[in-house]
């Protein structure tokens, strides 16, 4: 007997048919005071929603980068019929920059493929009213300072002037790997019933090394008015040269005030940024064989633990680097060959240190020096060769030689070498439990038989399988194609294998490492990709909750590129083999941790 199935309904149900959109943009406030906070708030709903459009403009500056989002979908099922509609609302922070009455710029949203455009919305900008009456110098601010009695030397003070802000870098022009010092400050009027929300956030620094913030907080006089300024410094490191930008830093809060007109306290909300700021980063010149990848400027000097010691054992050999610069591109300086005794590889360690300035570092490589042969041998001078930015010119340090007595060993034993340089033997591979047998000896059919599964309950279910299917694709196959967030997630760990198995083809192996592994965590991270530093990938890890031992892989990884890109650090096969798979590990233990919900 033959059946047949109507399965119209389930097509229906499977494709998600969409209401038709709509798209609404409103704001909290249409008239607002210069660089005063009011929200834009888009919602948008239908069978297919995107992201909003918000273009630029010369009157508002309008936070298009982190809006707030909240979303919901709701299903109607009709004589059979059903419609799936999703509804997206997006809140962005904006401030007008001058007074006037301005149009917002026509916000976009696509969508059930169709572009929808906001209708025009005029806002009302005013001047910031003032603190005080406009006779300066009868009367001034309540709870401000007194200390300057003349007008002439104050200006009239408004809500704008309780709270400010600024960016700023010592120079705006130097070479790669060079020292850029950021500082920004926080400026608050020291004044009694005045007060603002404490900042928050940094300047964007992405392309560049960071050293660690130092904040300090201090009194200083402004216009005839006294401010408490909080302020912070950062060392940066760019990692190549160009055209750099440093981002703007943002300061959104609520400012507190006695109001002139009644004496209470009042406030409101306050939202400034400061400018980008341009940086111009010089590549170095040709650099020597033995340049080691040190920026800045540093003195040089060794040490022997002991000078006399017995054929055998063991001496060590500390160098010392001292000066301003990046300490993580400080190579160890190249070690000559000793033709009578085995030198270990470098450990390192480095710390702050004060003999130069605030910002001066030292690093030490220790060597251990285990002689072979006895007598008095010479340990050659170490040479040294950093960039000086200030004279433009590659300069080589060198060390002074050192004399090392060794005396006869009186045992006949081979010497054992200190060290993990020393030839390693091959080891054969032993099979063990040779009695365990196989569990499947000969082939044989392994399908199953006499099934009791009726031929006509699998082609009653087929159908639906098979449309479930169906949708489940071209739901994934929509989704990947309007969702540049998702798509970027979904083929991060596929995208990032493939440049890492196939970078030996690349002209420089390392730096194909490089893109790879910076391209597949601001995939998997949702971040910017240009730009991307092992200090910048460690502070995202850092924020999706990854463990330290894969937080530390990927930015030993990272570090060592830098190295070896920018630094003149050459790494040798052996290294970039163990680099390569210590990555593809990475990537595993993150892909086991981070949600797999949207990718």
């Amino acid at each position: 007997m033959i059946r047949s199935f109507h399965i119209g309904p389930l097509v229906v149900l499977l494709a998600g048919v969409a209401a038709a959109g709509q798209l609404n943009v409103s704001v909290s406030k249409s008239v607002v005071g210069v660089d005063e906070v009011f929200f834009i708030q888009v919602t948008a709903q239908g069978g297919g929603v995107s992201d909003p459009k918000v273009p630029d403009s010369d009157d508002f500056d309008i936070d298009v980068q982190s809006p707030s989002l909240s979303t919901s979908r709701s299903v109607q099922i009709i004589n059979g019929h059903v419609s799936s509609t999703l509804k997206s609302t997006w809140r962005y922070r904006a401030s007008a920059k001058r007074k006037g009455k301005f149009t917002l710029p026509p916000i976009t949203v696509r969508i059930d493929g169709k572009v929808e455009t906001s209708r025009d919305i005029v806002i009302t900008v005013k001047d910031t009213a003032p603190l005080q009456p406009r006779a300066a110098g009868r009367r001034s601010a309540p709870g401000a300072s007194r200390r300057h009695d003349n007008p002439r030397e104050r200006k009239q003070l408004t809500v704008d002037d309780i709270v400010m802000i600024e960016s700023f870098v010592d120079k705006n022009e130097v070479y790669q790997g060079e020292r850029l010092l950021l500082t920004w400050r926080f400026w608050l009027l020291d004044a009694r019933r005045f007060g603002a929300s404490r900042p928050d956030g940094r300047p964007s620094v992405e392309g560049f090394y960071e050293g660690p913030v130092e904040n300090t907080q201090y009194a200083q006089s402004r216009d005839g008015y006294d401010y408490r300024v909080y302020e912070w410094r950062q060392a940066l490191y760019a990692t190549g040269s160009g055209d750099y930008a440093i981002g703007p830093w943002q300061w959104n809060g609520v400012v507190e005030y006695p109001d002139p007109q009644t004496g209470f306290l009042a406030s409101v909300r306050r939202s400034y940024r400061t400018p980008h700021i341009e940086v111009k980063v010089r590549p170095l010149p040709k650099r020597p064989e033995d340049f080691t990848g040190a920026v800045g400027t540093f003195t040089l000097r060794s040490s022997l633990l002991d000078n006399v010691v017995t054929q055998g054992v063991p001496t060590t050999l500390i160098v010392r680097v001292v000066g301003e610069g990046n300490p993580d591109a400080i190579g160890a300086p190249v070690m000559p060959a000793l033709p009578w005794g085995h030198v270990s590889d470098a450990e390192t360690e480095y710390k702050s240190s004060d003999e130069e300035s605030e910002w001066s570092v030292e690093k030490a490589f220790i060597y251990r020096i285990t002689p072979r042969e006895a007598g008095a041998l010479t340990i050659p001078p170490i040479r040294f060769v950093y960039f000086s930015p200030e004279k433009e010119a590659y300069i080589t340090l060198e060390t002074e030689a050192r004399e090392v007595f060794v005396e006869p060993s009186d045992e006949n034993a081979d010497l054992v070498i200190v060290g993990d340089s020393a030839p390693r033997e091959e080891h054969s591979v032993h099979i063990l439990g040779q009695d365990v047998l196989a569990i499947v000896k000969e082939s044989g059919d392994l399908s199953a038989r006499g099934s009791e599964v009726p031929l006509n309950t699998a082609l009653v279910l087929l159908p639906p399988v098979f449309f479930a299917g169906l949708y489940t694709w071209r739901r994934k196959r929509k989704r990947l194609a309007e969702d540049s967030v998702y798509a970027r997630r979904h083929f991060a760990r596929a995208v990032a294998t493939k440049c890492l198995h196939n970078m030996d083809k690349a002209e420089e192996p390392v730096a194909e490492m490089h893109r790879a592994v910076r391209q597949y965590l601001a995939d998997v991270l949702g971040a910017a990709r240009a730009g991307l530093s092992s200090q910048d990938a460690d502070r995202l890890l850092a924020d999706q909750g990854i463990p330290d031992e894969l937080r530390a892989t990927f930015v030993k990884v990272l570090r060592a590129c830098e190295r070896g890109r920018y630094g003149g650090a050459a790494l040798s096969e052996v290294e970039v083999e163990a680099l390569r798979n210590a990555v593809l590990t990475a990537i595993d233990g993150v892909e086991r941790i981070v949600p797999k919900e949207g990718r």
